[in-house]
């Protein structure tokens, strides 16, 4: 596998815009350990910020192990446009063997299906599609990021809430219920107190997205707003999906991400994807995304039994629920 001797130990690490994952495994997918940080999107933290939460990952799944760093190989998802290790947040992981690195997307369609062609939507902070042929051709669907896409993310969902708070407040007959939960969710006195938290420096990105919980806290209880929204948002998902889909020759479909971890955005979803595309085939992801970055790993680093080793580490996986 490599001229300075066979890799014995495997990296899969999912960057993401609310935490970073990394999952190391050996060879065999026999033993693994779990190293978990921060976000690590330095289009959100910055490249320093990021850069910390990589390496705090990567030193908690390493934790234990006694290989030698030229015996570790390493995939990264990343949301950075810069998929490149000389990135500066992934700078410290040149000390290893091999570092290849992706796009989180297709981590994430590597882990859900296992590798097999079909199509991956993940909807977290921000949103985006992948078709994977069966040829390997990748094509890509949104990602466009908080200023031209996003669609059905949490960005956009807590954008929606704030735009909704906004109306309520202008039209000037009285707070509804949502509007009132949010403003105390926010600690606001008066909606001017928006300005300078929306368009603060740093964008605050990740908080506006992580509005997307309360939304669905407040769907779980009853409120009306809060259940149009999370539909609207269902709405934007199912159109991405249904864009991704009509591309594909495979039509397995895997959701990954929070927003779909909503009982409301599930149920309003697949109706509205199967009533477009009758043959989609819905299904739960295999494993997630960090998993899914060292079978990458695995198989570029030229693995002679991919189908042997996700299995394997599906088992160990499964063995840790």
């Amino acid at each position: 596998m490599n001229n300075t001797g066979p890799i014995e130990l495997l990296l899969g690490i999912d960057c993401g815009g609310s935490h970073t994952c990394c999952l190391a495994v050996n060879i065999e997918a026999d033993r693994l350990q779990y190293g978990h940080s921060g976000p690590s999107n330095p289009l959100s933290v910055g490249a320093e910020a990021a850069k910390a939460a990589v390496d705090q990952a990567v030193e908690g799944a390493l934790r234990g192990w006694n290989v030698p760093v030229h015996r570790i190989a390493v995939q990264v998802g990343s949301a950075d446009e810069e998929l490149t290790p000389a990135a500066p947040h992934l700078q410290n992981l040149q000390r290893f063997s091999q570092v290849f690195v992706s796009s989180d997307v297709y981590c994430a369609w590597a882990g859900a299906g296992l590798l097999q062609p079909g199509t991956s939507v993940v909807a977290g902070t921000g949103s985006i599609g992948l078709v994977v042929q069966p040829d390997g051709t990748c094509l890509r669907r949104g990602g466009w990021g908080p200023l031209l896409g996003d669609e059905g993310s949490g960005y956009a969902l807590g954008i929606h809430a704030l735009r909704a708070l906004l109306q309520d407040w202008e039209e000037g007959n009285g707070m509804g219920p949502f509007s009132k939960a949010l403003m105390s969710h926010l600690g606001l006195t008066t909606c001017d107190d928006l300005w300078p938290w929306v368009y603060a420096v740093p964008f605050p990105r990740d908080e506006i997205a992580a509005l997307s919980s309360f939304v669905d806290g407040q769907a779980s209880q009853g409120d009306d707003t809060a259940r149009a929204l999370l539909e609207c948002t269902a709405e934007e998902l199912a159109g991405l999906s249904i864009r991704c889909l009509d591309a594909a020759a495979v039509k397995t479909l895997w959701c990954l991400g929070g927003v779909f971890r909503s009982a409301v955005v599930a149920e309003s979803f697949a109706p509205k994807v199967r009533q477009a595309v009758p043959k989609a085939d819905i299904q739960r992801p295999q494993s997630p995304p960090e998993a899914g970055a060292a079978m990458l790993a695995y198989r570029r680093c030229g693995g002679s039994d991919i189908a042997g080793f996700c299995r394997r580490l599906i088992q160990q996986l499964e063995g840790r629920r």
